[in-house]
């Protein structure tokens, strides 16, 4: 990213993040050949509109026909710093806001026999906010039915609460989280990018 640029929100550093680092660089090889098209229901695309619910952010067009559904998650620490938890986490609650957090939306899913998203891209971005330290596409399907059948945990505390946490704009979110090495004990682990200098792993 270029030194010094500044955005409005998180949801346009987001976009930029994704444009510039993501598709070219980790799902274009995860996916080869794949046409990547952002689920919006301000889309052209009337097929990207109708899925622009449960959890789902991205529709993967495959080289060798057919599609899957992707969610993506981005997490960074104030730049000059790693962030240091390796976890998968998913919203669970934001007091502030009338927009719908992924697992609110992925509870509507599965209550209505909606679809969910097949994967899930999920990254920490490097100290200086210009690619990836870590990234992991998880499969996402494989971690619900997990979840299901009780063999993740609940993603909450011992006391039974949801993590707490303040957003960068200083608003209070709620999360569930599971360890990415309890992920990768159970095979939820798609591919894997450990660095930007280490060969992807599948």
């Amino acid at each position: 990213m270029k030194k010094g640029r500044t955005y409005e929100n998180d949801q346009d550093k987001v976009i930029y993040i994704q444009n510039t680092i993501a598709i070219p660089k980790i799902y274009s090889k995860a996916w080869p050949g794949s046409i990547i098209e952002s689920v919006d229901g301000r889309h052209q695309d009337e097929l990207c509109r109708r899925f622009d619910f449960s959890g789902i952010d991205k529709i993967v067009f495959l080289s060798q026909g057919g599609f899957l559904h992707l969610g993506q998650r981005f997490r960074w620490a104030e730049k000059g710093k790693v962030c240091q938890y390796d976890d998968f986490t998913l919203r669970y609650k934001r007091p502030d806001s009338s927009y719908k957090t992924e697992w609110e939306k992925i509870i509507m899913a599965v209550k209505k026999g909606l679809p969910l998203p097949n994967y899930y891209a999920y990254g920490h971005l490097n100290a200086e906010h210009t690619d990836f330290e870590r990234f992991r596409v998880i499969d996402f399907s494989k971690f619900i039915e997990l979840y299901r059948a009780k063999k993740l945990g609940s993603g909450r505390k011992s006391d039974g609460a949801p993590y707490r946490a303040v957003d960068s704009n200083g608003k209070i979110a709620y999360f569930l989280a599971w360890p990415m090495y309890k992920l990768k004990q159970h095979g939820c682990i798609f591919w894997e990018l450990t660095s930007v200098t280490n060969s992807i792993k599948l």
